[in-house]
């Protein structure tokens, strides 16, 4: 998915060189960010201000002429992103989304604390918002649990949304799982990062 949203924006930003680095596997995004013609404005493509941001830090260390941009994820408009596919979702199998749940399903980590920050306050913002029926968090790696949160739905129907940035082995295979085993009624609109209307956030972060 980086490198379809890397094709895409060297489209769309008409000769600014765009690539796509990755933290495992190649390019690696330190060889790329020694490569590109500075100042390279470094995106994550991340759902999170955590762990792998932090790792990220670390690999571009002492590379001059980079500024690192905030991920996605924290970006106010994905409220409306996040808001405008439950709606969609919902509305597609027949629910009214006042009497629907919204799930926001993280990956989230025990290995620090802010994994899990963006997803609350996201959640926060949609609750108040008052679209849907009751609007709650789970994680695929630390406490509440997708599983556990799903059970305790039981009696509402629930859109999950994926805060991941692809449908890869988490944002689509340990999802659909712990969906296809819950007790509610589920309809999983997919990975926020899959949107197109995704992009519309990079190039505000792009533009810092």
């Amino acid at each position: 998915m980086a490198a379809e949203h890397a094709r895409a924006l060297a489209t769309e930003l008409d000769g600014v060189p765009v690539a796509a680095g990755c933290l495992r596997g190649e390019p690696r995004v330190e060889d790329l960010a020694h490569r590109l013609p500075k100042p390279v404005a470094v995106l994550p493509l991340l759902m999170a201000e955590g762990y792998i941001l932090d790792l990220l830090r670390t690999r571009l260390a002492g590379i001059d002429g980079l500024v690192l941009r905030r991920p996605p994820g924290v970006h106010p408009a994905l409220a409306t992103l996040v808001a405008e596919a439950g709606e969609a979702t919902a509305r597609a199998r027949g629910w009214t989304p006042g009497e629907t749940a919204l799930l926001l399903v993280g990956h989230g980590t025990p290995r620090h604390a802010a994994s899990s920050a963006s997803a609350e306050a996201l959640a926060a913002r949609l609750a108040a918002a008052g679209s849907f029926g009751r609007v709650e968090t789970a994680f695929l790696e630390q406490p509440p649990f997708l599983a556990e949160r799903l059970a305790s739905l039981a009696a509402l129907p629930v859109v999950a949304v994926g805060l991941f940035v692809d449908a890869g082995p988490h944002g689509r295979d340990d999802v659909e799982a712990a969906i296809a085993a819950a007790p509610a009624n589920v309809a999983y609109t997919g990975p926020v990062g899959s949107l197109p209307a995704i992009r519309t956030i990079l190039h505000d972060l792009l533009r810092g």
